[in-house]
C-alpha cells in the first residue's frame, strides 16, 4: 500500500486490508505479476497486489461511507483532505484524514467431518476426529484395532469429545482503522510536477480468526506503520518505514483445547480409564450374548475364530447402534463421573459456559505459550497458549527511473534502477523465536534493475529484470525475469 509492504513482521502472515485505506481513500489497484514484480522486493516473486491512496493535493473534501449487511455487518468510514496556499497562491501543503470501523459476526467452522485420511470415519462407535473440533485428534493409546478380535478390549478406536472451534474463538469479527498525511511540495511553482515529502502514519486494531497452518484467534491485535518519503511522480523517490505489531491477546485455539483436556486428565489415564470401564461394564461379555463369535479352543494346537462371523456381526446395524449406545454411555461416565481431585474441583470434561470452563479457559489463554499454567497428575506441563509478540520492521528504498532519448535509445522506453535495506527486530520472548534470553535481528538488503519497450503501437510490452538479494543468512542469490505482454487494443 503507496509502497509499503503489508506485511505482520513476527507472526508474518499478510494484513490484507486490516491496516489499509478504507475504500474511500484508494486510487486504484493493480495486480502486477511478472518480471515487474522484482521491484517490489524478493518476496513479490510471486506477484503483489498495489494499492495506491488518493493524493489530498487532488482529491480534497469530505467523504464518508455507512453500509450494513447479512451477518449483523456495518462498515463505516470518513475521510477528510484539504490543502493550503503560500503567499503566493500556489499548493504547497496538503493532508488527509482517514477512519473507518467494521464489525460483523464471522463465518462459524462447524465442520464435522471425519479428517481426511484418517482411520475413524465419522460414524465411528468411538468418536472420530472432527475438521473444526480440537482435542479429539487419534491417540495411539486408545486404539485396540491392532488387538486380536477375540481378546478382552476389542471396542475399536476411541477419540476425547474435544472442543468445538466456536466454543474456542470469538467469532463478533471488528476492525478499527485510521490514518493521517501530510504532504509538502518542494516547488510548489511546479504543481503536480513538484516533488512531495510526505509523512504519514497508520494505525490498525482487531479481533478475527485467522487461517495459517492452525486456526489463530487474533483478539485486540494491533499495528502500526510510520512512513516518510519523498519523490517526484514517475522520476524517484526514497522511502523509509516501520511497521510495529502487539499480538495483544491473541492465541491458538487448537493448543487450548488440548490443555483444557490435559488439565483434568492425560490422553494416556483417559485411554486406561476408558479401557477399564469397558470391562468393567462387561461389554465384551454383552457383544458374545448377542451373537459375537468366540475364539474355538476344542483343539489347543490349532485354535480358530469365526473372521466371516465377526465381520457380520460388526456390519449389522443394529450391532452398530449398540456399540454407539455403549461408548455414548462410557464416554460420559468417563468424563463426567470420574472427578479428579484438583486445586479447581474439575471434572474430566470441563463443560463450556459453565464458571470451571472459563476460569481454566482463562487461565491458559491469558499465559503466554512459553509459560507453565499446571501441572497434571500425571506430570504434564500444561502451557499458556497467548501469543507475545512486539515485532517490528524497519525498511528503506530507493528507487530512480530514466527515460532515455528516443534519437539515441530507441530500443529501451524507461530503465529502472533501485535497491532497498531490510531489518527485523523480533520481540515474542520465546513463544515464537527463541528470544527470551537474548535478542535477535536479522537484515537483509537488495538492488534491482529493470529495463521496459512497448512497440508495435504500444500494444506489446517487453520488461526484463535482474534482482540481487542477500540475507544475512543466505548466500547471495540472483533473480532474473522477463515478460512479454500483448494489449491488442486499450481497455482490453
Amino acid at each position: 500500500i503507496d509502497g509499503v509492504d503489508n506485511q505482520a513482521p513476527g507472526l508474518n502472515f499478510s494484513l490484507g486490508n486490516f491496516l489499509g485505506s478504507s475504500e474511500l481513500d484508494v486510487l486504484n489497484v493493480d495486480i502486477i505479476a511478472g518480471a515487474s514484480s522484482a521491484y517490489f522486493g524478493p518476496n513479490a516473486f510471486n506477484g503483489v497486489i498495489n494499492i495506491k491512496t488518493q493524493n489530498p493535493f487532488a482529491q480534497k473534501g469530505l467523504s464518508a461511507s455507512l453500509k450494513a449487511g447479512e451477518r449483523n455487518m456495518i462498515n463505516g468510514a470518513i475521510r477528510w483532505a484539504n490543502s493550503a496556499l503560500n503567499k503566493e497562491g500556489k499548493e504547497w501543503f496538503a493532508y488527509k484524514l482517514n477512519f473507518a470501523y467494521l464489525r460483523a459476526d464471522d463465518w462459524v467452522a462447524d465442520n464435522d467431518d471425519a479428517v481426511y485420511e484418517t482411520d475413524s470415519p465419522k460414524g465411528n462407535p468411538g468418536g472420530h476426529d472432527a475438521v473444526n473440533t480440537y482435542g479429539d485428534e487419534y491417540y495411539a493409546g486408545a486404539d485396540q484395532t491392532s488387538s486380536e478380535p477375540w481378546s478382552d478390549q476389542f471396542y475399536g478406536i476411541v477419540h476425547r469429545q474435544g472442543y468445538d472451534e466456536i466454543d474456542l474463538v470469538d467469532y463478533d469479527t471488528k476492525n478499527t482503522k485510521a490514518n493521517v498525511a501530510l504532504h509538502f511540495r518542494t516547488k510548489p511553482d511546479l504543481d503536480f510536477l513538484s516533488p512531495e515529502f510526505i509523512v504519514s502514519s497508520s494505525f490498525g486494531n482487531g479481533t478475527t480468526v485467522y487461517q495459517g497452518d492452525n486456526r489463530f484467534s487474533l483478539k485486540n491485535i494491533l499495528f502500526f506503520q510510520n512512513r516518510i518519503e519523498y519523490r517526484k511522480r514517475d522520476k524517484y523517490f526514497i522511502r523509509a518505514y516501520a511497521t510495529h505489531e502487539d499480538a495483544g491477546d491473541s492465541y491458538d485455539p487448537y493448543a487450548t483445547a488440548l490443555g483444557l483436556q490435559n488439565m483434568v486428565k492425560s490422553n494416556a489415564e483417559y485411554a486406561s480409564d476408558y479401557g477399564i470401564q469397558w470391562s468393567n461394564n462387561n461389554y465384551d461379555q454383552g457383544m458374545i450374548d448377542r451373537g459375537y463369535p468366540e475364539l474355538d479352543l476344542t483343539d489347543p494346537f490349532n485354535p480358530f475364530f469365526d473372521t466371516a462371523a465377526s465381520d457380520a456381526w460388526f456390519a449389522d446395524m443394529d450391532n452398530q447402534k449398540l456399540l454407539e449406545d455403549w461408548h455414548t454411555e462410557l464416554r460420559n461416565h468417563v468424563e463426567n463421573d470420574l472427578g479428579v481431585e484438583d486445586p479447581m474441583n474439575r471434572n474430566v470434561y470441563l463443560k463450556p459456559g459453565t464458571t470451571e470452563f472459563e476460569d481454566a479457559f482463562n487461565m491458559i489463554t491469558s499465559a503466554i505459550n512459553s509459560d507453565t499454567v499446571f501441572i497434571n497428575e500425571d506430570g504434564e506441563v500444561i502451557k499458556g497458549t497467548r501469543f507475545y509478540d512486539k515485532s517490528a520492521l524497519y525498511h528503506l528504498h530507493g528507487e530512480y527511473t530514466i527515460t532515455p532519448n528516443p534519437e539515441k535509445i530507441s530500443f529501451i522506453d524507461k530503465w529502472v534502477i533501485g535497491a532497498n535495506a531490510r531489518l527485523y527486530t523480533p520481540s515474542t520472548n520465546g513463544t515464537i523465536f527463541d528470544d527470551k534470553t537474548e535478542d535477535i535481528t536479522n537484515s537483509e538488503f537488495g538492488a534491482y534493475t529493470g529495463i521496459e519497450e512497448n512497440f508495435w503501437d504500444d500494444k506489446m510490452k517487453a520488461t526484463a529484470t535482474v534482482r540481487m538479494d542477500k540475507n544475512e543468512n543466505f548466500d547471495l542469490i540472483a533473480t532474473p525475469a522477463a515478460s512479454l505482454v500483448w494489449q491488442p487494443k486499450q481497455g482490453s
